[in-house]
């Protein structure tokens, strides 16, 4: 598992060179998997409705949500691959401080 540090360079390098909002979430999802053991998708939120936006749709039930912006969250779980609470919660406040910004329409 890659350390804490560059998966957040990497969260912040992808959003400098990104060409689309899909294809950035896709490949933060992709990151977030395979180096932090954490199963999610984005949502687009409109008022206090969540809709499945992008990611893994297998995902039945997510047991975590983050709102990142006023328009965007983030539904995930982990896979139990021995993450530290505090390495998840610095994780997934870069992607907040990150994807943050990002519109979505």
């Amino acid at each position: 598992m890659a350390n804490v540090t560059s998966i957040c360079e990497k969260f912040e390098e992808l959003t400098q060179n990104a060409a689309n909002p899909e294809d950035l979430l896709r490949q933060v999802l992709d990151i977030l998997q395979t180096q932090a053991g954490i199963r999610g998708y984005f949502c687009k939120i409109w008022g206090r409705r969540w809709s499945f936006w992008i990611g893994n749709d297998l995902l039945t039930f997510a047991a975590e949500k983050m709102q990142l912006s006023p328009t965007l969250g983030f539904c995930y779980e982990e896979d139990k691959q021995g993450l530290s609470a505090e390495d998840r919660q610095v994780i997934l406040q870069c992607l907040k401080n990150r994807l943050g910004k990002l519109a979505v329409d």
